[in-house]
């Protein structure tokens, strides 16, 4: 895929971001159409920088700083099988929310599992000076 560098913001990908940020305003999923080679999936890829998203390995094995990049993210970008059904598309849909979701939730998991950890290691402490006094 291009490098996001070289995305030429045109008058054009204006108007498409207006488009996609009125869906995400007002919570409706945007539908693209048209004929090839105009840039549909182009302009989609970067306004939900999909390249980024797709760059990144399973949120278990990404460092703090690439999870802590999709903070505020709130795109998704799926495209369609030609042949496809109401139900494929709400699961794929979903499917791609739920995987930002685990990104999104993945530093505070990290978070809890720590202080998990440390909470533990108090107890075992605590235990043996308990052992240790009697």
């Amino acid at each position: 895929m291009n490098d996001a560098s070289t995305f030429l913001i045109t008058s054009e990908y204006r108007r498409f971001s207006e488009f996609c940020d009125a869906c995400r305003h007002y919570r409706y999923i945007g539908l693209c159409y048209g004929p090839p080679g105009v840039g549909k999936t182009l302009s989609a890829r970067h306004y939900a920088d999909w390249d980024r998203f797709e760059a990144l390995p399973p949120a278990w094995q990404a460092d703090d700083e690439a999870l802590a990049a999709f903070a505020g993210a709130d795109t998704v970008l799926y495209t369609p099988e030609i042949v496809n059904s109401p139900s494929t598309v709400a699961n794929g849909v979903r499917t791609l929310c739920t995987g930002l979701g685990s990104i999104q939730q993945e530093p505070q998991r990290r978070a809890e599992q720590i202080a998990a950890r440390a909470r533990a290691r108090e107890e075992e402490q605590r235990s043996r000076e308990l052992l240790l006094a009697s």
